[in-house]
């Protein structure tokens, strides 16, 4: 289930330890879905989300025969274990407590909580040496773990790029796989600084992705130079 701002929840119910002083009463004064929404709150405080990125907040706890007692006081949340930030796994304390400091209730709730980004995949197999276009791609949110070793997050940054290898379906698109500057291709070499752009034809020597240093060719002088791949089919020098 995803909200409007960016934010996916996954609820799985499991056993959870809670305080002495939970009972396991007939009549529930404090519902549990009215816990689960004010942890998805705190978390959902603690993270931001933007056009790139989502968060999917999955509660791993909340055993539905816990019963609590009326809290007299607005809950009070923390990450367990004086932890500064949230991680993938994150316990979330929760308590109940009155005026005068006194715990009514306490409950430790596990959490799993996912980065997904912005990637660029696959609509469909994608031979070598194929020259991408806007409909061969498409953007899915991912989870960050499987999206270490670079990827792209605009689709107009690969339009244009020759793809290296291979790649199957529904796949991220890795900066490896291309070549946005590719060995023997025209490049167009950009001087930049002091206020002034300076653009001449030039020759790439090598592959390179949006980052990668790489060696060019400079058609009109012929000099040979280290330029930095700033977009397909461009690199830039700093004069």
């Amino acid at each position: 289930m995803k909200n409007p701002n960016g934010f996916s929840t996954l609820i799985a119910v499991l056993i959870l330890t809670v305080g002495s002083v939970t009972s396991f009463a007939s009549h529930a004064a404090f519902s549990l879905d009215d816990l689960r929404t004010q942890v998805l709150s705190f978390i959902e405080g603690q993270v931001e989300a933007s056009d790139n990125t989502r968060w999917e907040i999955d509660i791993r706890g909340l055993d539905p025969r816990i019963k609590l007692s009326e809290c007299p006081t607005e809950l009070s949340f923390r990450i367990s274990g004086n932890k500064k930030s949230l991680a993938r796994n994150s316990t979330i304390q929760t308590q109940c407590v009155t005026e005068s400091g006194d715990v009514v209730w306490s409950l430790y709730v596990p959490t799993q909580i996912k980065k997904l980004q912005a990637a660029v995949i696959t609509k469909a197999n994608i031979p070598s040496g194929h020259v991408l276009e806007a409909d061969d791609v498409a953007i899915e949110f991912r989870d960050t773990f499987s999206l270490r070793g670079g990827h792209f997050s605009d689709i107009s940054e690969v339009v244009g790029s020759k793809s290296r290898q291979s790649v199957s379906a529904n796949q991220v698109i890795r900066k490896r796989s291309l070549c946005q500057v590719c060995k023997g291709e025209d490049v167009v070499i950009e001087a930049a600084g002091n206020g002034l752009r300076i653009k001449t034809a030039g020759l790439a020597l090598n592959n390179g992705t949006q980052g990668d240093t790489i060696r060019v060719q400079n058609k009109r002088s012929g000099r040979k130079i280290n330029a930095v791949v700033v977009a397909t089919g461009k690199v830039q020098i700093k004069i």
